[in-house]
């Protein structure tokens, strides 16, 4: 796409006339000058100064201009779109000039399509909003304090956001953390006290039941389009939005709730729900919600001690038995401010979230280069097979691979998706620049740690990136029923005679057996696999990602076909590294510039 330009056109000089002409007005300015030489000459140089100012004001409010339709042109998530301004400084020799680029936008509410209006920067970068159009104010501002204000009317056109990138794990089949996994915010000890985004967690199964067992905590927010069984210590600090029943037992009190925000159950997930709960929310033990609960098609009920922090709404009953509360009132006695039951009228409005789509992640080698990549092809060069590349020498020292990525100036691509690449003893992985790996699956064991290069500039408060993308899917497919549960087509409906589970149709009258085979593709790593604090990463797979026995990573995970923490995995959330792969992605916005003109100044 070419992108708008603006240049300034300066007036033509007229014919300067004939040499006689020439001398004698000369002959006359120089008379002048005798005359009164000392205030002409600082009449001129005001004069000269103040022009040179307005101009530089002017190419200042124009580069200003660029900057901004360019850096909204050339964004993967609209959350990095620029709002409400712009900074910068003129790109010419010598030139001191500064510009501020304001930024307003207008749009609709995407699932309520309307007349555009104004929108917040809020609403510009939720992604619940569709944006058709802008308006850019510059302001230019010279040294010596000119100044020129120009705007820009453009036309945009939204594509397709790659909202899983906002998640820390995003899957669209299989969720399964256990036995000490932590999700968390960067920076924190112990999934406490940290600074950084919300590590949200995102699973779009449309069938089955997501558990949270014994010492599972996450500190962001749960989406999840099936039912949830949360038992014992496990801890969700944020938000929970479920497509099924809730079912929480055994909780650790309002001290450290189950859930830690709201709590909303959107209807009842009919192909697993077990009828002994009922419909709804169903509380027990000691377990707590640290807000409201909300029950949209159902019951809330709430046994022994459990405990909603501040109010209850139910379509269904609110009901309790021994000491269960909402808002420290007993259910049977609760007033309407805090419990709200047979609310089917208020609550006919309240859907869950629409899904998010996988995000299809493959660039070609034209697009990695035109990003400023350089790509190494393999097999391709001196290395005419995969495994010569990926050599994985038994004695741990370096081959091609790792030397590569230690040797490297410039963010590279291994481009290398047909090798299934394997690193099975106890490897050390030194990145010297921005990385990606673009394999068919990697598989990684034995104590592999990847780390900064030391003096490369990078540490673990200015973190290099890494992406890994095991591609030996392009989409997202499902080859077998991980999990064990009912098997299921893709979209996650039942089997029938003429549908498929993804490795071969289903057959009557048993549609057909769960699998427990993994996929081909996919990422795992297992036996303290480590990514350093000095590496940011992005792991990537429309298959399966599979992690155990005390892994961690600061970054992100996406795995389409099902994802594992287990024994101690620990995360830490950034989108960095997928932020850094830039146009690489694809445009989000197209920008085109409708009208532009100066308001003032110049």
């Amino acid at each position: 796409m070419t992108r708008p330009t603006f240049r300034v056109r300066l007036a033509e000089r007229p014919d300067e006339g004939s040499s006689m002409i020439v001398v004698l007005v000369v002959s006359m300015l120089l008379m002048a000058a005798v005359a009164s030489s000392a205030a002409v000459s600082t009449a001129g140089l005001s004069f000269s100064g103040s022009y040179t100012s307005s101009q530089q004001g002017a190419l200042a409010a124009q580069s200003g201009l660029n900057a901004a339709s360019a850096t909204m042109d050339d964004v993967s998530t609209v959350a990095s779109l620029p709002c409400p301004t712009l900074t910068g400084h003129l790109t010419a020799s010598g030139a001191k000039s500064t510009y501020t680029v304001t930024v307003a936008y207008y749009g609709y509410q995407t699932s309520n399509p309307g007349t555009p209006a104004s929108l917040t920067c809020a609403q510009v970068h939720g992604g619940s909003y569709t944006i058709t159009a802008g308006t850019l104010t510059s302001l230019g501002k010279a040294p010596a304090g000119m100044t020129t204000t120009m705007k820009a009317d453009v036309r945009v056109q939204q594509g397709t956001p790659l909202t899983a990138l906002d998640y820390a794990l995003f899957t669209d089949y299989s969720l399964n953390l256990a036995n000490g996994a932590n999700i968390c915010k960067t920076g924190s000890t112990n999934c406490a006290g940290g600074t950084g985004p919300s590590p949200d967690i995102y699973d779009g199964a449309t069938s089955g039941i997501v558990t949270c067992p014994n010492g599972v905590l996450s500190e962001g927010d749960l989406t999840i389009y099936q039912s949830l069984a949360a038992s014992g210590a496990c801890t969700i600090d944020g938000s929970a939005q479920i497509e099924g029943y809730v079912t929480l037992a055994n909780g650790d009190g309002c001290s450290q709730p189950t859930i830690g925000g709201s709590l909303t159950a959107y209807g009842v997930d009919t192909n697993s729900k077990d009828s002994s709960y009922g419909d709804g929310i169903y509380m027990s033990g000691n377990t707590c919600v640290g807000k409201s609960a909300t029950a949209t098609d159902g019951n809330i009920n709430l046994v022994n001690s459990a405990a909603i922090t501040t109010s209850a709404f139910a379509t269904g009953t609110i009901a309790t038995a021994g000491s269960g509360s909402v808002g420290g009132h007993s259910p049977a006695v609760c007033p309407s401010s805090y419990c709200t039951p047979g609310d089917s009228s208020g609550l006919s409005g309240d859907t869950m979230p629409p899904m998010v789509a996988w995000p299809v992640i493959d660039p070609s080698v034209a697009a990695w280069s035109a990003a400023d990549y350089n790509v190494v092809q393999i097999p391709g060069g001196a290395y005419s097979t995969c495994s010569s590349y990926f050599a994985n020498y038994s004695s741990g020292a370096n081959d091609p691979f790792m030397n590569q990525i230690q040797q490297a100036t410039e963010p590279t691509v291994i481009y290398a998706p047909t090798c299934a690449v394997t690193y099975s003893r106890s490897h050390v992985f030194n990145l010297n620049a921005n990385i990606v790996l673009e394999v068919q699956s990697l598989t990684l064991q034995n104590s592999n740690t990847f780390q900064a290069n030391s003096g490369s500039g990078f540490s673990s408060s200015k973190p290099v990136d890494l992406s890994v993308l095991a591609t030996a899917q392009s989409s997202c497919t499902y080859s077998g029923n991980i999990s064990g549960s009912p098997c299921t087509t893709p979209d996650g409906s039942a089997c029938t005679a003429t549908s498929s589970d993804g490795s071969g149709p289903c057959t009557s009258p048993t549609p057909c057996s769960p699998s427990t085979t993994p996929p081909s593709g996919g990422i795992s790593a297992a036996n303290q696999t480590t990514f350093s604090s000095s590496v940011d990463s992005l792991l990537y797979t429309p298959d399966v990602a599979s992690w155990g026995n005390a892994p961690s990573m600061t970054g992100q995970i996406l795995a389409c076909g099902g994802i594992t923490g287990v024994n101690a995995f620990e995360l830490e959330y950034t989108n960095n590294a997928a932020a850094s792969l830039g146009s690489a992605l694809g445009s989000l916005i197209s920008v085109t510039v409708s009208d532009r003109y100066i308001v003032s100044g110049a």
